[in-house]
């Protein structure tokens, strides 16, 4: 299950990643321009890391959906446990919600390091 589990995790991150990562392709014009408009590094940093934060509550909010969809598919698979177990799934959210921020931290560092005017040349 631990296996299983990390595997998962590793899956989580690398989407959560690669999504942030695309949306910081798409929107480097918009990033320049912000930049140029005066947005800081940080005000950058706070938008990207948000977009994930995002992205993680969506997630979070489907999955424990999920749970409480199959309680019945779960009640008959589990033998002397409760199948809406809140401390686990909070446990859960905590880490879908800290591995997203730490997804999130290169593709928001590359946006906040965008030149405005390389940004602002390109489109």
């Amino acid at each position: 299950m631990g296996i299983f589990a990390a595997i998962a995790l590793m899956l989580v991150t690398a989407g959560v990643y690669g999504v942030v990562s695309f949306y910081v392709a798409q929107s480097t014009h918009e990033i320049g321009v912000r930049m140029a408009l005066g947005a800081g590094r940080a005000r950058v940093l706070r938008l990207t890391i948000l977009r994930g934060l995002k992205l993680a509550a969506i997630g979070g909010a489907v999955g424990v959906g999920g749970i409480f969809a199959t309680t019945a598919v779960i009640r008959s698979l589990l033998f002397g446990a409760s199948p809406v177990d809140i401390p686990t799934m909070i446990g859960g959210v905590v880490v879908l919600v800290g591995v997203a921020v730490l997804a999130s931290l290169v593709p928001a560092y590359r946006a906040a390091g965008v030149n405005p005017v390389t940004a602002l040349r390109t489109e």
